[in-house]
Formats: C-alpha cells, sequence, structure tokens
C-alpha cells in the first residue's frame, strides 16, 4: 500500500525546495553581478563636471575613443562606458552609457 505524505510533510517539501530555489538565483545573480563588474567599482569613478575644459579632460581620462563632431559647435567624445559632450572646449554634459 502506497504511503501519501501528510500536509505537514508537504508544506516542509515545499519550503525547502522555495529557500533552495531563492538562494540558487540569488547566488547566480551575485555572480552575474561580480562578472559585469570592472576592476574598479564605479562608485570610485568619476565623471567629468559641467565646466571642466577639454585640456583637463584628455589629462584625466586620455584620448577618447572617438570624437563626434555635432552641430552649433558642440562636440560628443566617446569614451566607451561614457560619454563627454562640449561646446566651446567646455563639458556640457557627461554621461554613463
Amino acid at each position: 500500500m502506497k504511503k501519501h505524505m501528510t500536509g505537514l510533510a508537504q508544506i516542509s517539501l515545499l519550503a525547502v525546495i522555495a529557500v533552495t530555489l531563492v538562494h540558487s538565483t540569488h547566488a547566480t545573480a551575485c555572480e552575474l553581478h561580480d562578472n559585469l563588474t570592472l576592476q574598479n567599482s564605479f562608485g570610485d569613478f568619476h565623471l567629468p563636471s559641467v565646466g571642466d575644459n577639454a585640456t583637463n579632460i584628455v589629462r584625466v581620462y586620455g584620448e577618447p575613443l572617438r570624437k563626434l563632431n555635432g552641430i552649433n559647435g558642440l562636440n560628443v567624445w566617446d569614451y566607451g562606458s561614457f560619454r563627454v559632450m562640449l561646446k566651446n572646449n567646455r563639458v556640457t554634459f557627461a554621461g554613463m552609457w
């Protein structure tokens, strides 16, 4: 004769399965997060400030990967993970991509 699990045993088994899945998903998310972050965390990274001049940007961040000439004197310097917009050699905007 087959023995059936009691209601309490079924609930306990479901709880164990749920905890295992949550723990497994959390570990995978942490591993993914660790693989996606750079050596230096973004917490230590500071974007150029509005008003900084182009010479200081090159001194601090190096030459950009690309320099895009926009309209009305607006230029965009592409550093890969962030971009800087300049007008008259001054930063007007900087943001992460």
